[in-house]
């Protein structure tokens, strides 16, 4: 991993696993201290969470920090052995790349779904439902006076919307495909032949800028996106999406 990619493992794990700081450790005798909870990152590295007290479940807060540690090796093409993967944290390494590229990209929202299941895999705002459908519905929801989080979702909605049509009947492919209107902009990369990344803007943006941040995001996120495990669809019925890891 790049100093990058490590300094945001570190605020990931202090936020994931509510510790009071993280550190990285190179060589020397392993922690002895039970206000320390640990996990290798290679043969010479360790990634070390901090706690003013010993945790009441060290076993537990370990398991999460692995899980944590190997959403990240596996962007950086670094497989910790022995690591378990866990649904929670690598959905929260994925919506951590997409806010970071919603960041740079001056994106209102960043999303990744596909052309048909249910499931919103990654979002890059907590208040963006976890459901295409829950999320479609606020398509609908009130535009005078409405606050920050409802435009966000509203915009998003309507950037899922479009880039759902947009793929209708086919798989996506290499599917690129970009939309500017007054009030809205829709830029869409496919991401590994199935699922969509999807870019939500208020209006008209820099989508030079925007595309040059998306292309080398995309392997980052294929990768997060192949250490999610498949998940069922709620109950009535519903497809189930196998999700693979690609080559």
């Amino acid at each position: 991993m790049g100093d990058v990619s490590l300094s945001r493992l570190l605020q990931l794990a202090c936020r994931q696993l509510a510790c009071t700081d993280a550190r990285i450790e190179i060589g020397g005798a392993p922690p002895d201290d039970d206000r320390l909870v640990w996990c290798a990152l290679s043969p010479h590295r360790r990634l070390v969470a901090i706690y003013d007290a010993a945790p009441e479940d060290p076993d537990a807060m370990r398991h999460r920090l692995e899980a944590l540690a190997s959403a990240f090796a596996t962007t950086a093409d670094t497989p910790i052995p022995g690591a378990v993967a866990d649904d929670t944290l690598a959905r929260a390494a994925l919506d951590d790349e997409l806010e970071k590229l919603c960041s740079g990209t001056k994106a209102r929202a960043a999303v990744v779904v596909d052309a048909t299941s249910p499931i919103v895999w990654g979002r890059s705002h907590p208040t963006i439902a976890e459901r295409v459908g829950a999320l479609l519905l606020s398509a609908h929801e009130p535009v005078e006076d409405a606050t920050d989080e409802q435009r966000i979702r509203g915009v998003t909605a309507r950037a899922v919307r479009a880039a759902r049509a947009r793929c209708a009947g086919s798989s996506p492919g290499a599917l690129r495909h970009v939309e500017t209107h007054h009030d809205f902009g829709l830029l869409l990369r496919s991401l590994a032949g199935s699922y969509l990344l999807v870019l939500a803007f208020d209006g008209s943006f820099d989508e030079l800028h925007a595309d040059c941040l998306a292309k080398p995001a995309r392997s980052r996120l294929e990768r997060l996106i192949a250490t999610l495990p498949p998940i069922d669809p709620p109950r009535g019925g519903g497809r189930v999406l196998q999700l693979k890891k690609m080559d």
